[in-house]
């Protein structure tokens, strides 16, 4: 979800003499460094506090919380609650640390599949909040009103959604906690929580089927074009058009109340589980705006619901990595803590509908009292069930329509003390002498407290100087020591954090941050040993699944294409193969690398932009798929040490396609290479069916391949696996696939080629799928190919080299050896080598600095 975002970089707090207000343990992901207080400075999260791991980056850590989730996990790893009063970061990190499980990812390992949503609250409300009050009146007349009290609610807990949907009994209809405790629901109980509509006409009944001519009709409605799959984004731009009572025709405010439910059913009451991708079965019930209010959408709502717990239920039996919470999980939890005894946290249920009554902090306290603190997986059914006399939901009476129930609504009568009898108590003698007894006990155990930690922390550091320079378990594990002292970051990445959130789904607020750069998964530790062909899948469905959801908050256009965009109409070309292209060694055209001056010049100017330059898109392309780019993630990628990440490479290749066509091959009508961008393998890899994809049939067929595809005799395809980039090519010449992991000094070794086997294979067959599909003749047979695994390099190159290793080795392959060695010496030159392509790349509606324009036009 990839493409970047123009907002602001997360920013570390630098103040050093101000003291984190919440105890810093040591990070239970890595086991190595410190979690560390931050502020950020967004523009969606300005002053908000959050906390991460010292090593937290691209390629380190991936443990960071937001202030609120960070309470939350304290409470769940301690056997108190963390203390709220200011202490040293340092000080506090052992004795907080001392209670957390032996193994780091326990909670992880027994929770199942990391749960995902598409469900926003924020966008919901912000649209409503918007509405003029005659728009507000046109949501009236179709039954919605009631969503307008809809709260802003900015996250979710979707790990409280995923255990409650993982207890609904789809043919009882009840959220079963165990044998003894079980709550029952009916459609009713969705009016009472939202206010929708529960009228008596059934949406998929057949007389309310959604035909060929409504779907035509809606579209034209909403000014949809005749394909597309972009639902919500057009309903939120009519919704947002003005109308006006007097001047506005009818067709006009019926398109209104059209869109109003279509962008409430895809983003709220019925959300999908992928992008702009909504069920459309419901819009036969919105043929006849005046019957809206008629049908019965909290059925429906449910009957998605059941559709998203039968999903998770089965993604749980199948131990995936990741599972998308389908349908509206937040009215189940509105349901669930209405329906349970908290205490003191239980709220009146004098108000309808029910989620009025709820803000984020109630909703946060409310979960946590039921939240369990033991070891293991998050369970929220350590309560009882509230008594049905102090409740509005009809738990032992017939469904019957919500506008004919009254609620009953009691409250338990119980003895207090009256308020001025309980202030006559404090100012008493007695009174003050207990609270001046209560604050000295309290001083004098936090006074304990920190002379133990500080003597622990002394004690340790007196072990590690002495066994430091004998240790060397961690080296021979090529991890770093932990008894050594690391060097601190004092500043954070420049790109932050929003484009992990399939790894950080702990509300959805994490979800729907802002970021600059679609991040690399961190490395995955498997619940349960898998084979290496389901490792592959989960390691690309998440990367899919990231550059997906992301593109929610991108700002692309409405015609752009984007990731796993799909299309039924499939190009069919001829392919006339007449010969292999010559290389273009062979006629002496060349690319030279720029001078070591101007790559220095190019890197300070990078360094050197300030915070606000650094997030503005310096490259927005769109064929054959719109990525936008800041320049912050030229500067960590190519200028610093950053690996290249998904979104970076396609760019990279992307270039280098225009390099051939404009320089190395200009003017002749075939090339002697074709470069695939990423998305081609990481979709193959996840399972989606390319084929159908707009992304991928333009990489074969678009308008930019000016050339006879047929004629290539290379074909190259980059690979992004869990030990980073690998390049496989296939020779259509010697039907030979060459198989490059510049990460590996044996990467025939059997365990290695047995991981290249299986990716070769995918790709192999999708290639040749795509290939037949898409030309009436081709020259060469799938079957009864090779592999080689060449191996032209001496050095070991890292994780972070990979993808620069991989463009160096696609650019100099030719068939049989390379024309330029690769080095060590060979990463910075190339890194200066695509520093200057990417700021020259065509069609490109980014913004490039003025001062690289300034320097590039001096040097080229």
């Amino acid at each position: 979800m990839a493409n970047s975002s123009s907002s602001a970089a997360l920013v570390p707090h630098q103040q050093q003499e101000d003291i984190a207000p919440l105890p810093l343990i040591r990070c239970p992901r890595c086991n190595l460094g410190v979690v560390c207080w931050f502020i950020s400075h967004t523009v969606k999260n300005p002053g908000r506090h959050f906390y991460k791991c010292e090593f937290h980056g691209p390629n380190g850590c991936g443990f960071w919380k937001w202030e609120d989730a960070y309470i939350d996990y304290l409470r769940a790893r301690t056997t108190t609650p963390p203390s709220m009063s200011a202490s040293n970061g340092r000080t506090s990190s052992l004795n907080s640390s001392a209670n957390i499980p032996d193994d780091p990812d326990e909670d992880e390992q027994h929770n199942g599949p990391a749960p995902t949503s598409r469900t926003s609250v924020p966008k919901v409300y912000a649209v409503i909040s918007q509405l003029s009050e005659y728009k507000r009146f046109l949501v009236e007349e179709i039954g919605f009103s009631q969503l307008l009290k809809l709260p802003l609610l900015s996250k979710l807990n979707l790990r409280f959604s995923k255990w409650i949907m993982s207890k609904i009994d789809v043919t009882t209809r009840s959220i079963v906690i165990d044998n003894k405790r079980k709550i029952r629901f009916w459609a009713a109980d969705v009016y009472k929580v939202l206010g929708i509509p529960c009228g008596s006409r059934d949406i998929r009944a057949p007389d309310a089927k959604c035909s060929d001519t409504t779907i035509q009709m809606i579209r034209a409605l909403l000014g949809m074009p005749e394909k597309g799959n972009h639902i919500l984004k057009f309903a939120e731009t009519v919704i947002n058009r003005d109308i006006c009572e007097n001047t506005s025709s009818t067709l006009e405010k019926d398109s209104f109340k059209m869109a109003f439910v279509i962008f409430v059913m895809g983003h709220l009451l019925a959300p999908g589980t992928k992008h702009e991708y909504t069920t459309i079965d419901y819009w036969g019930a919105l043929a006849n705006t005046q019957q809206i209010q008629d049908f019965n959408w909290c059925e429906y709502v449910l009957l998605e619901l059941f559709a998203g717990v039968q999903k998770l239920k089965a993604d749980i039996q199948d131990n995936s990595a990741v599972t998308h919470l389908q349908g509206c999980h937040l009215w189940a939890q509105i349901f669930y803590l209405d329906n349970i005894n908290l205490g003191i946290f239980n709220m009146r249920h004098d108000s309808l509908p029910r989620i009025s009554a709820y803000d984020d902090v109630s909703l946060r306290r409310m979960i946590n009292q039921c939240a369990g603190t033991a070891k293991g997986p998050a369970d929220y059914g350590d309560v009882q069930i509230r008594d049905a006399t102090q409740i509005c939901y009809t738990r032992s009476m017939w469904d019957t329509p919500p506008d004919r129930m009254t609620p009953r609504i009691t409250t338990a009568t119980r003895q207090t003390i009256p308020a001025h009898t309980k202030a006559k108590q404090a100012a008493s003698e007695i009174g003050i002498m207990m609270k001046y007894h209560n604050a000295i006990c309290l001083q004098q155990a936090n006074a304990l407290k920190n002379s133990i930690i500080s003597e622990n922390i002394r004690f340790v550091d007196k072990i590690a100087a002495a066994i430091s320079e004998s240790c060397i378990c961690c080296s021979i594990r090529s991890l770093p020591c932990i008894i050594k002292k690391h060097s601190r970051t004092t500043e954070g990445p420049t790109t932050n954090t929003h484009r992990r959130r399939l790894q950080m789904c702990d509300s959805d607020d994490i979800l729907a941050t802002a970021s600059t750069s679609m991040r690399t998964p961190p490395q995955l530790k498997p619940c349960t040993a898998r084979s290496p062909a389901e490792m592959v899948k989960t390691w690309a469905d998440i990367i899919v699944g990231g550059i997906m959801m992301y593109n929610d908050d991108t700002a692309a256009p409405d015609d752009a294409v984007i990731m796993g965009q799909a299309s039924s109409d499939i190009p069919v070309l001829t392919a006339q193969h007449t010969y292999y292209a010559q290389p273009h060694w062979a006629t002496g055209a060349s690319t030279e690398y720029p001078s070591i001056a101007i790559q220095d010049k190019l890197c300070k100017i990078l360094r050197s932009l300030p915070p606000g330059e650094q997030n503005k898109p310096c490259i927005t392309h769109e064929t054959p798929r719109y990525i936008s780019m800041p320049t912050s993630s030229v500067t960590d990628q190519i200028v610093g040490a950053g690996m290249l990440e998904h979104e970076m490479c396609a760019i990279v290749f992307r270039r280098l396609r225009q390099i051939d066509l404009t320089i190395l091959y200009k003017g002749m009508t075939d090339v002697f290479r074709h470069y695939f961008e990423p998305d081609f393998s990481t979709t193959i890899l996840a399972g989606d069916k390319v084929v159908e994809l707009k992304s991928i049939q333009a990489q074969f067929c678009g308008s930019e391949i000016n050339y006879n595809i047929a004629n290539c005799r290379l074909f190259h395809v980059p690979v992004i696996l869990e030990a980073g980039w690998c390049l496989y090519t296939w020779d259509m010449l010697n039907k030979v696939i060459n198989i490059f992991d510049p990460t590996t000094h044996i990467p025939s070794h059997p365990e290695k080629k047995r991981l290249h086997d299986i990716v070769a294979d995918k790709i192999h067959i999708a290639l040749f799928t795509c290939i037949y599909k898409f030309f009436k003749k081709w020259h060469v047979e799938c079957n009864n190919w090779k592999r080689k695994f060449p191996h032209f390099h001496s050095t070991r190159f890292t994780m972070e080299e990979s993808g620069i290793c991989i463009t160096h080795i696609a650019r100099h392959f030719n068939g049989s050896s390379l024309e330029e060695p690769l080095s060590d010496e060979s990463i910075p030159r190339e890194k200066g080598f695509q520093l200057v392509q990417l700021a020259s790349i065509q069609e490109n509606a980014g913004t490039i600095p003025h001062e690289i324009q300034k320097t590039l036009a001096s040097y080229l």
